[in-house]
């Protein structure tokens, strides 16, 4: 069974913007060569989960539940809801996926891998220390595009 813990981050995020006005905007230009899903969020999503694994695990187990994009859309909008009883706003923008099936299949192993990886070993036992065990091989995966 997978527990997920729901609470704010004791592992912070540490690219944000906030009211403050105290932020710094990057860009920087990608050429997307296959399948790809860029995901922004608020808070309302990101900040009820201890580690970002735990956020890719939400987002992959909610999709593979969904039997179409306008439910999984809606298993997210419902699930958020019962967890952050917060404000959420999530953009998503899907490349190259030519059916729901196709975005699906695209991330059986993505799936597999979290959970097996991380959401299994953090349920079993959690401690903040393996969380940020975890979160340290993780962030090599995460951090990828963002430099």
């Amino acid at each position: 069974m997978v527990v997920l813990r729901r609470k704010a981050s004791c592992l912070p995020a540490e690219r944000i913007l906030s009211s403050d006005g105290k932020f710094t905007l990057h860009r920087k230009k990608a050429l997307i060569k296959g399948p790809m899903a860029v995901i922004t969020a608020t808070d309302g999503y990101y900040g009820y989960w201890n580690t970002p694994m735990e956020l890719e695990f939400f987002l992959l187990n909610t999709l593979n539940e969904a039997n179409s994009l306008n439910e999984w859309k809606n298993n997210l909008r419902t699930q958020i809801r019962e967890i952050s009883r917060d404000d959420s706003t999530m953009a998503v923008m899907l490349f190259y996926f030519g059916t729901f099936k196709e975005l699906k299949k695209n991330y059986e192993a993505r799936h597999e891998y979290i959970k097996e990886h991380y959401i299994m070993p953090l349920s079993d036992h959690y401690t903040e220390e393996r969380a940020k065990e975890l979160w340290q091989e993780y962030r090599q995966d995460y951090e990828r595009y963002m430099n």
